[in-house]
């Protein structure tokens, strides 16, 4: 692939990360770290940026999807009504 292609790539999914798609930020960095690296020289300092903003990206997204799944799971009937609202599924039993 071209640099510019690279670049191309990696500013690409990286706004669609940004589109509220976070595993897009994974797949740039799983698929274009390796390239980056090896081809270092060549590249664009900016394809590296987008390669680790998305990374970064994407650790903030699974820790905060992780945050609210935790709190949800735990606190979600002491929360009453609003709990069942934001439920799609409401769970049987006591």
């Amino acid at each position: 692939m071209a640099p510019e292609e690279i670049l191309s790539i990696a500013k690409t999914y990286f706004l669609m990360g940004l589109a509220f798609l976070p595993f897009m930020w994974l797949i740039n960095y799983i698929h274009l770290h390796r390239v980056a690296r090896r081809r270092k020289d060549e590249l664009s300092p900016s394809v590296a940026t987008y390669l680790y903003l998305s990374l970064g990206g994407c650790a903030v997204w699974t820790v905060l999807i992780f945050t609210w799944l935790g709190l949800y799971l735990s606190k979600r009937t002491q929360w009453g009504e609003f709990g069942d609202r934001i439920s799609i599924n409401l769970p049987l039993g006591s």
